[in-house]
């Protein structure tokens, strides 16, 4: 949802209400129990991370669109509870295990984890 902090309006920015595992442009898009979210410092984009998809997915905030950028659905190393990055292709990204830092190419690509961070919460999750 994107809220409007001048009127109070809220509107979907994506999704479709429907659970589900779709990449698409606003209503296209279809998660299924996001549990974590983090936007990068320049408001330009939004990490999801789905609990049930096993997926931490990418919103462009200008256009509503929604891209996997890590996860094939099968539980694993990129089952994700949470996290977020910096926009400058750093993450982190909280698993039931504990938190790992990674690295993203700025061109795309694989993620890489460099470490595992075992840290409980998100604010203390300096490696």
């Amino acid at each position: 949802r994107r809220v409007e902090v001048a009127t109070g309006a809220v509107t979907t920015l994506a999704g479709s209400g429907e659970g589900g595992d779709a990449d698409g442009v606003g209503d296209a898009a279809q998660f299924n129990r996001p549990v974590g979210i983090a936007i990068i410092p320049d408001g330009g984009a939004l990490f999801v991370a789905e609990f049930w998809n096993h997926k931490i997915r990418r919103v462009e905030v200008a256009t509503g669109a929604v891209t996997t950028l890590a996860g094939s659905g099968t539980m694993g190393s990129a089952d994700p509870a949470g996290g977020g990055g910096d926009g400058r292709g750093d993450y982190a990204r909280g698993q039931r295990r504990g938190w790992r830092r990674g690295r993203r190419g700025r061109s795309g690509g694989v993620l890489r984890p460099t470490r595992p961070c075992h840290q409980p919460r998100w604010r203390r999750a300096v490696c």
